[in-house]
């Protein structure tokens, strides 16, 4: 069972590391967008973390989790989510 964990893995993060290619080729980003996070400007405020970006959970996840929809996802991970 962790052989075929890892070997799906492996898949997954190859497909992944070939779509962040084509993306950078297509727009120059440099990473994929996160499917269910904003990236957060740092907000001025006073505190250690306060001149960091950060990212903020936007909602999502559960709902598609539940529905067991993962239209949101790549389609090289679609294949993969089995809940």
């Amino acid at each position: 069972m962790c052989l075929q964990a890892a070997r799906l893995f492996g898949l997954l993060d190859q497909r992944w590391r070939e779509r962040a290619m084509q993306l950078n080729k297509l727009t120059g980003a440099t990473s994929l967008p996160p499917t269910w996070f904003t990236l957060r400007k740092p907000d001025g405020l006073e505190g250690p973390r306060s001149k960091e970006s950060r990212y903020r959970y936007k909602g999502g996840y559960w709902e598609a989790r539940a529905k067991g929809n993962w239209s949101a996802m790549p389609p090289e991970v679609q294949q993969s989510c089995v809940v």
